[in-house]
């Protein structure tokens, strides 16, 4: 038999620290709604097909304010308005519920529950965003139906599917009673307590790696030298005073290597650099931070190579062994081994595969990585990285993504010519030999750093 391509899927989990902690104050809900939605299921896919393993970057900032909610329960603006009897509502609190609670009739987390995009497009036929005049907008049945329908609608279809009194709530639809909040708080606050105990398990068993991430999420070329966004734009215009603190990125690597081992009991091997964001001096701090591995994308290959990365007309790499292998880093005692994300593959799922049906695009990803195997000509085995957000796509997928991440691991789980591995796992075996020389400081957006310093706001910023 031929050996089998490997493949390396990396999610990436990661949200803003939204906690204020002078005022012990949760500003914006998206680690408590995304752990309802998202962050406990990706894990918990990997129950039904043993065969699978995944690497997952778990941000530290994430981490932290999941923690947080269960250990040091903070004032949670959108949870205490959405539990709050209409009739206790403000005038004020009325104008926040309508604005922020009622989201864009173009999610398809709207669209596929009927009462919740009325009440959506009753807002947005409105024309108004004055807090007054969305005070009086909907009635009492309304605004109480949109305080539950907010927060239902962030529960995957699996946890909606498995609890009764939630089945019950959506096919209720209208006309919630105070009470009805209870079962969806709830669940919500029950898979928050579950998922990172789960992330932990399926560590444990082997099926998946969790990595890291600097501890606030900074892109730590510009935060080691802001002049080096000039690599890729020499003309670009920069403040005044040119903002260099490498020590503070070594302190955001330390932060978030000793976070991960407090959090799951191991140290990380490997780090997502914010923004897939690379640079020499970046690399040379990952290794000192006794990190092994880092991911970034091909777009800042090429540019290390000097050359394109060519493919055909179907979009497979025309020279797999240049793509397909990891990189050695080594500037001190410490090498850093990188792989580099296939940027084809990983947008197809973050942002074409959702039009398709599950089965369709399942189908279409195995057989682009069959294409990608039946290639392989070095003697050392291939690995193709696929890297993304864990969490955003699937907004736009029916069902959460779920029928298209369960075809897609069922086709993997008995496909013979793919083998999916962890990245340490294959880097154990088969480490970086290529010698990776000038590596120029950009990200996984044009690799460059355009998007963050250059412009006068930036700059100004």
């Amino acid at each position: 038999m031929a050996r089998p391509l490997h493949v390396a899927f990396v999610w990436h989990m990661h949200q803003p620290y939204y906690r204020d902690d002078l005022t012990n104050t949760v500003l914006l809900p998206w680690v408590r709604l995304r752990c309802a939605k998202d962050y406990y299921k990706m894990p918990a896919l990997l129950d039904d097909y043993p065969a699978i393993k995944q690497t997952f970057n778990l941000v530290p900032s994430l981490v932290e304010q999941i923690r947080l909610y269960l250990d040091q329960p903070a004032h949670d603006i959108y949870l205490e308005l959405s539990q709050r009897p209409v009739a206790e509502l403000t005038a004020q609190e009325r104008g926040f519920v309508a604005r922020w609670m009622s989201e864009s009739s173009q999610s398809r987390r709207v669209q596929q529950y009927p009462r919740y995009l009325e009440l959506v497009r009753k807002r947005e036929q409105s024309w108004s965003n004055d807090p007054a005049e969305l005070a009086t907008l909907y009635s009492d049945d309304e605004l109480r139906d949109l305080q539950v329908w907010f927060n239902l609608a962030w529960l995957g279809p699996e946890v909606i599917d498995a609890d009764p009194a939630l089945a019950e709530l959506v096919s209720k639809g209208r006309h919630f009673a105070q009470e009805d909040k209870l079962p969806v708080i709830r669940a919500q606050m029950k898979l928050m307590h579950e998922v990172l105990p789960k992330y932990r398990e399926v560590q444990e068993r082997g099926q998946a790696e969790l990595i890291t991430t600097p501890y606030y999420h900074p892109i730590l070329p510009l935060l080691i030298d802001l002049g080096s966004a000039r690599a890729a734009r020499p003309n670009m215009k920069m403040p005044r005073t040119l903002f260099r603190h490498a020590d503070d990125a070594r302190e955001q690597l330390r932060l978030g290597f000793e976070s991960h081992l407090s959090n799951f009991g191991a140290a990380p091997r490997g780090v997502w650099p914010p923004e897939a964001a690379i640079s020499e001096e970046a690399l040379a701090l990952i290794g000192e931070a006794g990190l092994s591995w880092a991911v970034s994308d091909e777009g800042l290959l090429a540019g290390a190579l000097g050359s394109d990365l060519h493919r055909d007309s179907e979009g497979i790499a025309m020279q797999p062994e240049v793509l397909y292998q990891p990189y050695r880093f080594q500037r001190t005692d410490r090498p850093v081994d990188i792989v580099f994300r296939d940027a084809r593959l990983s947008n197809l799922i973050g942002f074409d595969y959702q039009k398709l049906e599950a089965q369709q695009a399942a189908t279409d990803l195995v057989e682009r990585l069959r294409a990608i195997g039946r290639r392989q000509q070095a003697k050392r085995p291939l690995l193709v990285v696929i890297a993304l957000d864990g969490e955003n796509c699937w907004d736009s997928y029916e069902a959460n993504g779920n029928q298209f991440l369960h075809a897609l691991y069922g086709r993997l789980s008995g496909e013979p010519e793919i083998k999916t591995v962890t990245v340490s796992e294959f880097l154990e075996s088969y480490p970086g030999r290529s010698e990776l020389g000038g590596v120029q400081p950009g990200s996984w957006i044009e690799g460059t750093l355009d998007t963050w310093v250059g412009d006068p706001a930036h700059n100004a910023a």
